[in-house]
């Protein structure tokens, strides 16, 4: 009976502590401390910011780009209907 009564006893105070000592692991691998919590937000932030300000500057280039192509289009019609009409106010043949 002896050797039953250790056991019992054995598994009364080591079931316990093997729990406490799994939820000890389980909480120090799952949950966040927050200094590096922090810190991973503060990184994320930054390199959101960094996203947006790259896009916005894409942005503001293929703005840049399509105003000049406009201007250029603009140009190139305006060249040709002066070209048109002198064409059309050249000497006459007679014809």
């Amino acid at each position: 009976d002896r050797k039953g009564l250790a056991s019992i006893l054995l598994l009364a105070v080591a079931r316990p502590l093997l729990a406490r000592g799994a939820k000890a692991a389980g909480d120090a691998l799952f949950t966040p401390d927050p200094d590096g919590f922090s810190a991973r937000l503060a990184d994320v932030r930054g390199r959101v910011r960094d996203g947006a300000e790259q896009a916005r500057e894409g942005a503001e280039r293929a703005r840049d780009s399509a105003s000049e192509k406009v201007d250029r289009a603009r140009d190139t019609a305006r060249d040709k209907v002066a070209e048109i009409r002198r064409d059309d106010a050249g000497p006459s043949t007679g014809v």
